[in-house]
């Protein structure tokens, strides 16, 4: 459970930077995974690994990447065309949905191109 997921656990990771936005999704069938707890744990990780959020994006439950505008907003507005952050945090994969058919790899191969790291803290 979500709830019970240990900060201890996660290593300290030094190469992502001290400047981040993050990205938050639920869907109906979350238990456990509210927006509130990915929220909570990501401060929390971000906290502990001296990374400050700039900005939260936020979406809820189900449907396809244009139903999603939180995340495009995200990716559009933020990651291609700003250099003031180096990473985009995510509790994990499944909150990124299916936005290609490989996953989150499309997702990440962009914010690559755009000199930001993706980091799934799952």
């Amino acid at each position: 459970m979500v709830d019970e997921l240990n900060l201890d656990l996660l290593p300290a990771v030094e190469s992502v930077g001290t400047r981040a936005v993050a990205y938050f999704r639920s869907s109906l069938d979350d238990e456990g995974r509210s927006v509130e707890v990915q929220r909570d744990f990501v401060r929390r990780w971000a906290a502990a690994n001296g990374v400050r959020i700039l900005r939260e994006f936020c979406d809820s439950g189900p449907g396809t990447v244009e139903d999603r505008s939180g995340l495009v907003e995200m990716m559009e507005e933020w990651v291609a065309r700003r250099d003031d952050f180096e990473a985009v945090i995510c509790f994990d994969r499944t909150r990124l949905g299916r936005w290609v058919d490989g996953g989150c790899a499309e997702l990440a191969a962009v914010c690559e191109e755009n000199g930001k790291t993706m980091l799934l803290i799952d």
